[in-house]
């Protein structure tokens, strides 16, 4: 039987007792070393979810579970988990704490008592995966917003997690950096198969490279499966205002006029193919 590293039973969250229900009875579990994209429109209860799976809410409904790697969030775990646990928010302001980005970095692996030798082979490593070696002398208010997911990444992946969040992560980067980030991702998944990755975002094109997808609607979810699953659900996902990815409609496309290529819901890999299909003709 395979390993879960996340499991969610019946959860329910509310800001306020008895107030509106955030997140409304969901269910749902994610395989050790999976990689999944959990999507949904501004205020679907995407940030909630993050911020509950990240132990930093902790009030949520009696009849609700949450276990991550086997074990519960209570006093005897929550530091355990949170040890293995890396994730990065929408906002990167939130999570600096030291004066350069250096010293950021660093702060992660001081908390973790990485051996001191070790630690600015690590960091230089860290920044360097994400771009962002020319910057390491730099005040992180100095730099953009991208530039500060980038810094955010590169801390997280310092401490080489378990479990991955991505929570809007890279919301600030241009499409070019986006690419080169979710690559980064990917490249480390390679690298170690165990990490198990949760993607939360709104951009359905970042949601196409994983393996599994969940779509969250006011507070429910509302589809799950494969990409190409979820994405033939057009109506559904409109009514949760989102869109299939393009490569998916431009695969659909391609096969009404006979042109049958992979399944890939990636642009690159699909335009690739095309590219392949049009010099045979």
């Amino acid at each position: 039987m395979d390993e879960l590293a996340v499991e969610v039973e019946h959860l329910s969250f509310s800001y306020k007792e008895n107030g509106p229900k955030v997140l409304d009875d969901i269910s749902f579990s994610i395989k050790k070393g999976d990689y999944v994209a959990l999507i949904g429109h501004n205020g679907s209860g995407k940030s909630t979810l993050a911020r509950i799976l990240a132990g930093l809410y902790t009030e949520i409904e009696p009849n609700s579970l949450l276990r991550i790697f086997n074990m519960s969030y209570d006093v005897e775990n929550s530091s355990k988990i949170r040890g293995l646990i890396g994730i990065v928010f929408q906002n990167p302001d939130n999570q600096f704490v030291g004066s350069s980005v250096r010293d950021d970095i660093a702060f992660g692996l001081e908390n973790r008592a990485i051996d001191p030798s070790k630690m600015d082979e690590i960091i230089e490593k860290s920044a360097k995966e994400v771009g962002m070696e020319e910057y390491l002398d730099q005040a992180p208010e100095n730099l953009s917003g991208g530039q500060k997911q980038r810094v955010a990444l590169a801390g997280v992946l310092a401490l080489s997690p378990s479990l991955l969040l991505l929570d809007e992560a890279t919301s600030m980067l241009d499409p070019k950096g986006k690419r080169e980030i979710l690559s980064l991702v990917k490249e480390r998944k390679k690298e170690n198969p165990d990490l198990t990755i949760l993607s939360i975002t709104h951009d359905v094109e970042e949601a196409a490279m994983a393996d599994y997808v969940l779509v969250l609607s006011k507070g429910k979810i509302i589809l799950e499966g494969t990409g190409e699953e979820v994405f033939s659900h057009e109506k559904e996902l409109e009514e949760a205002n989102l869109d299939a990815p393009f490569a998916y409609e431009l695969g659909k496309a391609l096969k009404a006029r006979g042109i049958s290529l992979s399944s890939s819901l990636e642009e690159d890999t699909l335009l690739e193919e095309l590219c392949q299909y049009s010099s045979k003709k």
